[in-house]
């Protein structure tokens, strides 16, 4: 009889540790998955397994040179560049130009029947002893031999400008390819939260329904309510994420992301 009392005694003692020990296991599972899949927020970068979330079946190559394009032409920093080197241009034609400075045209009109204003000990003959054209040249050495020189560096200033755009060209080109990259790992990275909210909220529903059969204590359950609230902050945030991608993509190619089409499409 009195093995028997012991024996319900630890039967009543045993079993609720054995059911608080299960269902702890449970919570710990679900937070180090959520853990888990919230590691990509923070940059974490996880070894590749099998079933794991990846970004790189998601890039699209063509997609991305329609960005690139897109970003040299509609960029205002391009266009700022491309202003200089065709200003540059035309200023190797100046300078080409600038030989003439050297001459000099002038036309000289006075019908011989028109009379002139006489002064005294002036006569009103024709003072001009020929009409029309007259041309004239004024040498200055210096400036002469300056002349091939002007021409070389207005040269030289083109073909700085032209490289400088090729440069920044393909670092815009990088950038592009960072932006994008970044947007599609927060496309990603809220895909991964917003399954560990799910789950999250799944663990919630199960505790929640054990405490209120009385299985589990209030600590176990206000544990996986504050779990459920941080995977639901962490799945907001993620959406911020992704709306801050997809503005600086847009911003550098300068139209709208939904003007653009995948080639299957």
């Amino acid at each position: 009889m009195f093995l028997r009392t012991i024996n319900k005694v630890n039967n009543i003692i045993i079993k609720p540790n054995f059911r608080m020990k299960k269902i702890l296991m449970l919570i710990l599972c679900a937070l180090a998955l959520i853990n888990f899949r919230a590691a990509a927020q923070q940059g974490v970068t996880v070894p590749s397994v099998g079933g794991q979330e990846s970004i790189l079946g998601d890039v699209d190559e063509g997609l991305l040179a329609q960005y690139i394009q897109a970003a040299r032409v509609n960029y205002p920093h391009v266009k700022l560049l491309q202003s200089r080197e065709v200003s540059a241009k035309t200023n190797i034609s100046v300078a080409s130009m600038s030989y003439f400075d050297l001459l000099n045209v002038s036309y000289i009109f006075r019908p011989n029947s028109a009379t002139a204003i006489a002064t005294p000990g002036s006569t009103t003959a024709n003072p001009y002893s020929v009409n029309g054209f007259q041309f004239g040249a004024n040498l200055t050495l210096g400036q002469y031999f300056a002349k091939p020189f002007t021409v070389k560096k207005a040269k030289q200033d083109y073909e700085s400008t032209r490289y400088e755009r090729e440069e920044y060209l393909s670092t815009q080109g990088l950038e592009v390819r960072k932006r994008y990259y970044a947007y599609i790992q927060a496309i990603k990275n809220l895909k991964v939260l917003n399954d560990a909210t799910f789950d999250a909220k799944l663990v919630a529903e199960k505790v929640r329904d054990r405490f209120l059969k009385g299985d589990i204590t209030l600590d176990v359950y206000t544990i996986s309510r504050t779990n459920l609230t941080a995977a639901n902050t962490a799945a907001i945030q993620g959406e911020v994420n992704l709306l801050y991608a997809k503005d600086a993509l847009e911003e550098i190619v300068g139209a709208k992301l939904e003007t653009f089409k995948k080639k299957d499409q």
